[in-house]
C-alpha cells in the first residue's frame, strides 16, 4: 500500500504533536512493507527534508487550481492507495478531498486531532471577562456559541464525511460531539486514540524528589499560573525538599518566572525548550492543568517512563486516558487545592505509585496496536 499523509507542516522528527504521531504511525506502516510519503502547505526556511516529503507548488494561495491538479497527479505517480488526512479539524484540504475522492482504487482517511469543539473553547480562554463571570454566565455563553458554531460547521463536516471513507476521532467524547454537530447518524466514524509516541526503558531508574511539567509556556491553554498558585500551598518542608521541572517555552515564560518569584517559589526551575526524556527519567509526577487539550502525548510519554499524570479534569479524552488511579489522578478542574493536596499525598508516600501500572498503561496504544485499528477502519488486511 502507498500512504500519503495530507497535513498543513511537514513531517519533521520532534516536531509539533501531529507531526509526531504522523512520524509513528508512518514508522509502523514501513515495518508493515508499505510506503509512505508527505504532502505539506507550508515549507520552514534553512530545513531539509528527505526525498518522501512533497510541497503544493503554491504555498501561497492554497486554492490555486494548480494545486489540485498537482495533487491528483502526485497521487497517480506515486500510486497512492490511501490519503491520511491529518487536517480533518480545520478542513484545511477539504475542497482537495472532492476533488479526488473519485479516484479508483483510493482510499482517504481523516482524522480529527481534537475536540470538534476545541475552536470554540480555545476562542473563549482568550477573554478575561469570560474566565471571571459566574459560573451560569459562562454556560450560557459556552452553549450559546456551541449552537452558533454547528450551524456554521455543520455542512463542512458533512461534506468531510461525504469526501472520505472514514473519520477517525481520538475519544468517544469527541464522537458524541461530532455526531451533535451532523445532526445525523453516520458509521463512517471510528474511534482511535493517538499512539505513545515512546518506548518504554529497560530499566526505570530511582525517581527524584521531582515534579514536572512539560508545554507552552501559555497561560490562557496550559494554565501554567494554576500549577504555581497550586504549588504554593504546600507546606513548607515539601517545598524545601521537592522542586518542580518546568520545560518549554512561550509567550507568558516572563509573566510566569515574575509570578513564582512573587510566590517565592525557590525551587521552581525554568529549563527552556529542551528535550524532556531525562526528566521523564528522573521526575515522580507529571502535572498538567490545562484550560483544554485533545488527546495529549505527554500523559502517555510520562507514563511509559514511570511518571505519574496528575491532570484537571478539563478535557472529554481524559476519562478515557486515565481509567483509574493506578494510571493516574483526576482532579476536578481548577480545584487548586486538590491538586496541591494530591501532590503532597505522593510526595509524603501515602499514595503508592506502581511503575508497572503506568507503563502497562501507556503501553495499551502503542504503535503496533494503533496502526491495526487503522487497517481495520479501512478493510485491510495486513
Amino acid at each position: 500500500m502507498n500512504i500519503l499523509i495530507l497535513y498543513n507542516k511537514p513531517i519533521l522528527v520532534n516536531a509539533g504533536g501531529v507531526q509526531r504521531v504522523s512520524q509513528v504511525l508512518a514508522n509502523q506502516f514501513l515495518k508493515d512493507g508499505h510506503s509512505v510519503y508527505y504532502l505539506a502547505s507550508t515549507k520552514a526556511i534553512n530545513t531539509t527534508y528527505n526525498n518522501c516529503q512533497f510541497f503544493f507548488p503554491d504555498l501561497n494561495n492554497i486554492s490555486n487550481p494548480i494545486n489540485y491538479d498537482y495533487l491528483r497527479n502526485l497521487i497517480n505517480d506515486l500510486g497512492i492507495n490511501l490519503i491520511l488526512n491529518q487536517e480533518g479539524l480545520s478542513n484545511r484540504f477539504g475542497p482537495f478531498l472532492s476533488h479526488i475522492r473519485n479516484i479508483e482504487g483510493l482510499k482517504i482517511c481523516s482524522v480529527l486531532h481534537n475536540s470538534p469543539y476545541a475552536p470554540v473553547v480555545s476562542t473563549l480562554t482568550k477573554f478575561e471577562n469570560f474566565i471571571h463571570s459566574t459560573f451560569l454566565k459562562r454556560k450560557f455563553i459556552y452553549y450559546f456559541l456551541i449552537r452558533i458554531y454547528n450551524i456554521k460547521h455543520r455542512n463542512n463536516y458533512r461534506n468531510l464525511i461525504k469526501n472520505s471513507n472514514s473519520i477517525i476521532v481520538l475519544a468517544e467524547s469527541y464522537k458524541t460531539d461530532l455526531l451533535k454537530i451532523l445532526n445525523s447518524h453516520t458509521n463512517k466514524i471510528h474511534v482511535i486514540g493517538n499512539p505513545t509516541t515512546l518506548e518504554a526503558p529497560e530499566l526505570i531508574t530511582l525517581k527524584e524528589n521531582s515534579a514536572l511539567f512539560v508545554g507552552r509556556l501559555d497561560i490562557k491553554q496550559k494554565r501554567l499560573d494554576l500549577l504555581l498558585k497550586s504549588w504554593a500551598l504546600l507546606d513548607a518542608d515539601l517545598k524545601e525538599i521537592f522542586h518542580l521541572d518546568i520545560l518549554g517555552d512561550g509567550p507568558d515564560e516572563n509573566k510566569l518566572k515574575d509570578l513564582a518569584k512573587k510566590m517565592n517559589l525557590k525551587n521552581v526551575v525554568f529549563h527552556g525548550n529542551k528535550d524532556p526524556q531525562k526528566f521523564y527519567e528522573k521526575s515522580l509526577i507529571l502535572c498538567m492543568t490545562s484550560a483544554f487539550e485533545g488527546y495529549p502525548l505527554v500523559i502517555n510519554e510520562a507514563r511509559i517512563n514511570g511518571v505519574y499524570p496528575l491532570v484537571f479534569d478539563s478535557f472529554g479524552a481524559l476519562r478515557e486516558i486515565i481509567l483509574s488511579p493506578c494510571e493516574g489522578r483526576v482532579i476536578k478542574n481548577g480545584d487548586l487545592q486538590s491538586f496541591a493536596t494530591s501532590l503532597s499525598l505522593i510526595f509524603r508516600k501515602e499514595i503508592i505509585i506502581s511503575s508497572s501500572s503506568l507503563i502497562k498503561s501507556a503501553k495499551k496504544l502503542n504503535a503496533r496496536k494503533v496502526v491495526d485499528m487503522y487497517y481495520k477502519t479501512i478493510n485491510y488486511e495486513a
